[in-house]
């Protein structure tokens, strides 16, 4: 006989969490949200690198522009000189041009001021760092110092000789005379020697600038590689690194999302081989868990319906025999309603003829021999309806066990219902329309029972009076007997003719009234007979239906591929 149980099921699906629990745990997890974090922290280096790189080209770019800058702060002071230097030299010719020592005084204060410009100018790029470029500019200041000395020791003293009198042009010309014929180290000499000296200095200036100027443009041209080298190879590993993991989430999503179509579509037969640790690996594990849980529970479930459908059928069979074990009780039953008529008609008429033998004496012999005979046939017909209404007893035995195998169908087939019932509401949604099913074919099996119920009632009315007609018939055959022996008592002596007339009219009178409660039990069983023809009906009816049922459950649950 075919058992569900409906904790194989969850049974089957706690186990499948447990496994799915210690797949998950069994590897060292890398999880989506560690994935994300992964492409965030490999941006977030890359954006570093670029800063930090950036920041040292920025850096570089910077010195050199700084570089740049202080070479270029050089060419002021050097330009004060130019200026200076020349503006000294004029106003030295006019302390020897002027004719008063006042105005000689007032030249010489303004040539100090711009010696002071030169020294405050030759201080200036001596303390820069960008001096060391500059090879040329001691020499300038040593000649600028050997010129000044030279102003101060011989120049300066001349240009106060030279007075204004009737000498002045000859000792003005003797002054010029002395201060140019003196080769190099003149003043002459001197102050060539400082502007070639400064000249080689601006020239060595602009050579320090375009220097800087290059080197301020190399650095930015190499921090300008250097970002876009680390921002190209930032992106290229971000791109690949985000293809990569967009790989690793998205393909394992995608299969999930395939296996639920194919799922929603009816097709059990899905399994997804998603090898990864993460939450991705966790739902299709979970989901070929959750698939071979619903395709054991559609495979139980179709077994079921084929099982109850095969009760039902073999219900069907029993109920077609059955009716056809009613029908020919029936049949018998009808017999003996017409064998009990029978009877009662001789009854009647024994009681008839008892009734004659008190009017007439003279037609005792022939009415005995009459009685006599219809004794015998009386005789024979109790025991032909004793024997019918014995057989009568046995098919109601068999309709009784007939009626019991019904009754364990029945019960089988309500226990059945409850198991599809309790399966139906495990799957949920899914399982509503089984449901449904589950509830009609339990209410069906209560019918059945109800209506077995009732035929094992009628039946045991049925063996009661079958019993009480036995019993009936059986004295009916001993009254017959009694008869028999009035019969033969009349023929053997006619003298107690009276006290056995008398004593055969009360007997007959009671084998009539016997007869009569026979007929009524009879009617009784030949109803009780037409219930059970009927509940055979309506059983045959619900096991059809159940039938029906299995065919149209089977029918959804093949749409289901597993």
């Amino acid at each position: 006989m075919f058992r569900f149980s409906p904790y194989d099921g969850k049974k089957s699906i706690y186990q499948g969490g447990t496994m799915a629990k210690s797949i998950s745990g069994s590897a060292k997890r890398f999880t989506i949200a560690m994935k994300l974090a992964l492409i965030t922290l490999v941006m977030v280096l890359a954006m570093a690198l670029i800063a930090v790189v950036g920041v040292i080209g920025l850096r570089s770019v910077n010195a050199a522009t700084a570089e740049t800058m202080k070479a270029s702060a050089l060419k002021e002071p050097i330009q004060k000189i130019w200026h200076a230097e020349v503006y000294v030299r004029m106003m030295s010719d006019w302390v020897a041009l002027e004719l008063k020592p006042k105005d000689k005084d007032g030249d010489k204060e303004r040539v100090d001021k711009h010696d002071a410009i030169i020294e405050e100018s030759i201080q200036e790029i001596s303390e820069s760092p960008e001096s060391k470029y500059l090879p040329t500019f001691p020499k300038f200041v040593e000649t600028y110092q050997k010129w000044k000395t030279l102003r101060a020791n011989q120049l300066v003293p001349m240009a106060y000789a030279v007075q204004d009198g009737p000498n002045y042009a000859a000792d003005f010309w003797d002054y010029g005379l002395e201060t140019f014929k003196k080769g190099p180290q003149d003043n002459l000499g001197l102050i060539n020697a400082m502007e070639e000296q400064l000249t080689q200095v601006g020239v060595e200036i602009d050579k320090r600038v375009s220097t800087a100027k290059a080197d301020a443009a190399r650095a930015q041209t190499t921090m300008f590689i250097e970002v876009g080298g680390v921002a190209l190879v930032s992106i290229v590993i971000a791109i690949l690194l985000s293809v990569n993991m967009t790989r690793r989430i998205v393909n394992p999503i995608r299969q999930v999302n395939q296996g639920l179509e194919a799922l929603a579509g009816g097709n059990l037969t899905v399994h997804m081989d998603i090898n990864s640790n993460d939450e991705a690996g966790d739902m299709a594990c979970n989901m070929n868990l959750a698939t071979e849980s619903l395709r054991g529970l559609i495979a139980d479930t179709y077994n079921v319906s084929a099982k109850v459908k095969e009760s039902s059928q073999h219900v069907t069979n029993t109920l077609d025999e059955v009716a056809s074990s009613a029908s020919q009780a029936n049949s018998l039953i009808a017999k003996v309603d017409s064998s009990s008529e029978h009877v009662f008609s001789n009854v009647s008429t024994i009681a008839a003829g008892s009734e004659q033998m008190g009017a007439s004496i003279r037609e005792i012999s022939s009415n005995a021999t009459e009685a006599a005979s219809v004794a015998r046939n009386a005789t024979q017909v109790a025991e032909r309806t004793n024997k019918v209404v014995a057989k009568l007893g046995e098919s109601s035995q068999e309709i009784g066990e007939v009626v019991k195998t019904i009754t364990k169908i029945a019960e089988q087939t309500n226990l059945l219902a409850l198991n599809a019932t309790i399966e139906a509401a495990r799957a949920g949604d899914a399982g509503k329309g089984f449901a449904v099913v589950a509830g009609e074919v339990k209410d069906l099996a209560a019918e059945t029972g109800r209506a077995t119920e009732e035929i094992s009632t009628r039946i045991e009315q049925i063996q009661n009076d079958t019993t009480g007609a036995v019993e009936a018939i059986e004295e009916i055959s001993q009254i017959v007997s009694q008869i028999s022996d009035f019969q033969t008592t009349i023929a053997s002596a006619v003298e107690e003719q009276t006290a056995t007339t008398n004593e055969m009219s009360r007997s007959t009178a009671n084998a009539a009234s016997i007869a009569d409660e026979i007929n009524s039990m009879i009617t009784a069983v030949a109803q009780g007979g037409q219930g059970i023809s009927e509940s055979v009906e309506h059983l045959l009816e619900a096991t059809s239906d159940l039938r029906a049922f299995a065919d149209e459950l089977e029918c959804h649950m093949s749409g289901f591929k597993v």
